[in-house]
């Protein structure tokens, strides 16, 4: 399906690909948020170092305007996580990021998910880090 969904990013003539997730990491501790970016996509080192800017982007509006905290567990407080394979990110030409927006398995994290206040934060800050970044 990642394929599929992809082609469909690709076909869309789309500006950016904001994908959102929310983690299930078994650490102890492992709480909040962060984003993936890939070093492999198809669409080369524009769009690479494009989505690196546009992480960089829902980074400050996500710190700005949430409760969630940068990652504790992955990207050594920075909360953008460099991966090559993921094959959502890696096949698409435009620039792409996948945000993992909390751990489900914190009780914290859990909790801020289940809160429509901090899912409407959450919608502002992706929103407005996305415009930022397009302008």
């Amino acid at each position: 399906c990642v394929n599929i969904r992809a082609r469909i990013t690709n076909n869309a003539h789309a500006d950016a690909l904001v994908s959102l997730h929310a983690d299930g990491n078994l650490a102890r501790g492992a709480r909040g948020y962060h984003i993936i970016v890939s070093s492999t996509m198809i669409g080369g080192d524009v769009i690479e170092r494009r989505s690196r800017s546009l992480a960089v982007a829902l980074r400050t509006a996500l710190d700005a305007h949430t409760k969630l905290p940068r990652s504790t567990y992955i990207g050594g407080g920075t909360a953008i996580h460099d991966r090559t394979d993921i094959a959502g990110l890696n096949l698409i030409r435009v620039p792409g990021v996948m945000m993992e927006l909390g751990n489900m398995r914190n009780r914290q994290d859990l909790a801020l998910q289940r809160s429509a206040e901090f899912r409407e934060s959450l919608a502002r800050a992706i929103s407005e880090g996305v415009v930022d970044w397009l302008n």
